[in-house]
């Protein structure tokens, strides 16, 4: 029978201790033996370990996985956002690239591994070479014990208390419960712009596609990054969304869409305040919005943030910036979607709202916001690109608005190139990031309003004038070198 660690790894053994949250070799998989061969040297020595991983018959989910691993451990989380990016990554290049070929998933796959090796870089320089810490032993507890251990950790904001716990958490239950009991602390706090919940709902997609078997890391990189106060408690949306949360009728529907709706209470939302737009939401509801339209709303209301962004930060990196407010609420919508607690789902959209009018001050007091803030296009008949190629040479958000709902069956060759595009030509990770969570609300929201949540990425996608990236270029001499077609 063939071992199949030593064929990804070209060797019998396990090779040097990754120190992956003290999980005993018999319980390691071929993702930690993968990610052994990975985690030293730098951009060259990992394309070459990867080319002769791929060689011997690593899969293009098996290299994301592998990145992950180090990511979590070798990445410290704190701030969550910055050079942590290269683990929040990895599910986007799960999603951007599931349903292309394999020489395309390989590309996202070393995409994301050059990316880990700057993050690596900047970390030493930063942190002087962070590690996450040997995991404490696991404790037999009942789920709900552990649980409660879990939240009381929390609530304190107790390091060692939550690492601790999660441990235990993990080993008593599922992901599913696991994550029931984490989503509250990934919302809850608005430091580094909100990327917790980003985050958590990141840990949980990728975990979900590499196995449980590997959470015990990824989940106390997770609650480490969760209890940083970079700036004290920023928990007052999560307060107000709590406190509005009493206010909402106690039998509202999830509902249907409802694009008139969605669309009028967007409206509402794009200049409250945040007392305003919990109220708004309220009356929503009150009104006969079911929560997909109070959702679709919200949705819509951060798109147009992206679409804000202002003139004068096109082409920087602050430009970035403005996508937090939609990656966020996708993120959001993902925790909601999760859970099973109904109270809790509720909140959840409520501090969605209450989020993004934090995320547009946050930016606003930034200058990189249009003031006022712009509209949606509103005739759809109106001139635009004639062809879906034009709509690639010229990038103007409300143009590719108009050309795709009149045109709608540019869609799916639409969000075909963006998927194919980022790991051509992407120079940054918060392009391919941005455009998951686009992506993603595309499917969510009511059919109509999918061309409003798509087309403000324009400007960030790569385009059709943009050359391949030299990791790109690199990228594809190894693919060639190790025979993938």
């Amino acid at each position: 029978m063939i071992d199949r660690r030593a064929l990804i790894l070209g060797t019998g053994g396990l090779g040097a201790s990754l120190g992956l949250g003290g999980i005993s070799v018999a319980g390691r998989g071929d993702l930690f033996d993968l990610a052994e061969g990975l985690r030293g040297g730098g951009p060259d020595e990992a394309f070459h370990g990867a080319e002769a991983a791929i060689k011997r018959g690593a899969t293009p989910e098996e290299l994301l996985g592998a990145v992950f691993l180090i990511g979590v451990c070798d990445v410290k989380p704190r701030h969550v956002g910055g050079k942590l990016h290269c683990v929040m990554m990895v599910n986007s290049a799960f999603q951007l690239t599931e349903a292309l070929g394999p020489r395309d998933r390989y590309l996202a796959a070393l995409w994301n591994l050059n990316d880990l090796k700057v993050s690596q870089a900047r970390d030493k320089r930063e942190h002087g070479d962070w590690k996450l810490s040997p995991a404490p032993k696991a404790q037999r507890l009942d789920p709900a014990v552990a649980a409660k251990n879990m939240r009381q950790a929390m609530d304190r904001w107790d390091e060692d208390g939550a690492d601790q716990a999660v441990v235990d958490l993990a080993a008593a239950a599922d992901r599913d419960f696991t994550m029931g009991v984490l989503w509250p602390y990934a919302a809850r706090h608005f430091a580094s712009i909100g990327h917790n919940i980003i985050y958590a709902a990141q840990v949980d997609r990728t975990l979900a596609r590499i196995g449980w078997e590997y959470a015990v890391p990824a989940l106390r990189s997770l609650v480490y990054g969760l209890l940083n106060q970079p700036s004290g408690k920023q928990t007052g949306a999560w307060a107000a969304a709590g406190e509005a949360l009493a206010h909402l009728p106690e039998d509202w529907p999830v509902g249907d869409p409802d694009q008139a709706k969605s669309e009028a209470l967007a409206n509402g939302l794009v200049g409250a305040s945040r007392e305003e737009a919990l109220a708004l939401m309220i009356a929503a509801a009150a009104g006969g919005a079911g929560q997909r339209a109070a959702w679709d709303a919200a949705a819509l209301a951060a798109s147009q943030i992206v679409l804000a962004r202002s003139a004068s930060q096109v082409g920087t990196s602050a430009a970035l910036l403005t996508v937090h407010g939609l990656t966020e609420n996708e993120a959001f919508r993902h925790a909601a979607g999760r859970t099973q607690d109904e109270s809790l789902r509720r909140r959840l959209l409520l501090q969605s709202v209450a989020w993004l009018v934090d995320v547009r001050d946050f930016l606003t007091g930034r200058g990189l916001l249009q003031d006022p803030l712009p509209g949606f296009a509103r005739d759809k008949d109106a001139a635009g690109p004639k062809t879906l190629d034009a709509l690639w040479q010229e990038p103007t958000p409300l143009a590719a608005q108009r050309a795709l709902e009149r045109r709608p069956e540019w869609l799916a060759p639409f969000e075909r190139h963006m998927q194919r595009s980022h790991f051509f030509g992407a120079q940054e990770h918060h392009q391919p990031k941005y455009a998951a969570a686009a992506l993603s609300l595309s499917k969510q929201v009511a059919p109509g309003l999918a061309p409003r949540i798509l087309a403000p990425m324009l400007p960030y996608l790569p385009s059709a004038t943009v050359p391949s990236t030299d990791v790109a270029k690199r990228s594809l001499a190894a693919l060639d070198r190790a025979q993938v077609r």
